[in-house]
């Protein structure tokens, strides 16, 4: 029996106007680089794609383009933001069942000005809004929404509800709550996809592929890396673990607003929606950042961006 092919989760960025509207057309271009590399896309997120800055309109217009553009042919899924209630949650997955993706990730109530919930107030968030959702959903434990669930909880909320076809471990750097999770689920069904950090331990110990949102500027590197960790290629496996691992350490500079670095990238590169401009809150930098971005990207030669910069025009 063949093995799945490992995967890859994409929170990607989303392009905008030189206004701050979403753009469509750039977005459609901009989406291409997923394709090949079988690279799946989870849209208009909170961080990287900026979602909680997207009027409803343009929610819509943004699932619905990715939907033409990639449906059939790489997972589309909703990223949608973290929300207070479990009614707001219900509301933005329906827009985005409506406009037809594949799946909608829910990361769970958000850890707002110090909130923080029980378990049994956690468990009754899931049990409310997933029921009401008639798509696949993916649960995310997201540290950043200020606490984690116990990989107790969660299983048995995947357990309970099975339109929960995959779980996301973002932010979670060690193997423990990864076994601990895989351990606690009686159904043995669902994919777990992991962070890029210790993923060669994760992927060894079976999680399904990565999640995270570099390969929206290196996805054919993440390919070769998954690819060749399945095929036993491992010492070309590390190599290509260490490129993703410099680039992470890179965009350090820029934490806490990945689209930050990400719209430099657009820019600089001259990729689509590189003309467009981010959304209250973000404003412009000065180009002296423009120009410390694009020395320090092209200084850690990684052959996709040494090919991206030569196409563009840029060596």
């Amino acid at each position: 029996m063949t093995a799945a092919r490992l995967g890859y989760i994409c929170r990607c960025m989303t392009t905008f106007t030189a206004t701050g509207q979403f753009d469509p057309d750039a977005y459609r271009l901009y989406l291409q680089r997923f394709l090949e590399p079988q690279i799946g896309i989870y849209v208009a997120s909170s961080g990287t794609g900026v979602g909680q800055a997207l009027s409803w309109e343009e929610l819509g217009s943004l699932y619905r383009t990715a939907v033409q553009a990639c449906r059939g042919r790489i997972v589309v899924g909703a990223n949608i933001p973290e929300q207070y209630t479990a009614k707001a949650s219900i509301e933005h997955a329906a827009l985005a069942v409506e406009c037809g993706v594949d799946v909608v990730n829910i990361y769970g109530p958000d850890g707002r000005h110090s909130f923080r919930p029980t378990d049994a107030e956690y468990a009754a968030f899931f049990d409310t809004v997933l029921p009401t959702v008639k798509r696949d959903v993916s649960l995310c434990p997201n540290p950043t929404i200020g606490y984690v669930p116990s990989p107790r909880l969660l299983a048995s909320i995947a357990d309970r509800h099975s339109n929960v076809t995959t779980i996301v471990l973002t932010g979670h750097a060690v193997d423990d709550y990864f076994i601990a999770l895989r351990d606690a689920l009686k159904r043995d069904n669902i994919p777990i996809f992991v962070a890029e950090p210790g993923s060669l331990n994760a992927l060894s110990l079976g999680a399904a592929g990565l999640a995270g949102n570099l390969a929206g500027v290196i996805p054919k590197t993440y390919r070769r890396y998954m690819n060749a960790f399945q095929e036993g290629r491992l010492a070309e496996a590390g190599q290509e673990y260490a490129r993703i691992r410099r680039l992470m350490a890179f965009t350090e500079a820029w934490k806490g607003g990945v689209p930050r670095w990400v719209m430099m990238y657009l820019r600089e590169f001259r990729q689509p929606g590189g003309t467009g401009r981010l959304p209250d809150p973000y404003v412009h930098w000065p180009e002296t950042e423009y120009d410390r971005f694009r020395r320090g990207i092209l200084a850690l030669d990684i052959p996709e961006i040494m090919e991206t910069a030569k196409h563009a025009g840029v060596l």
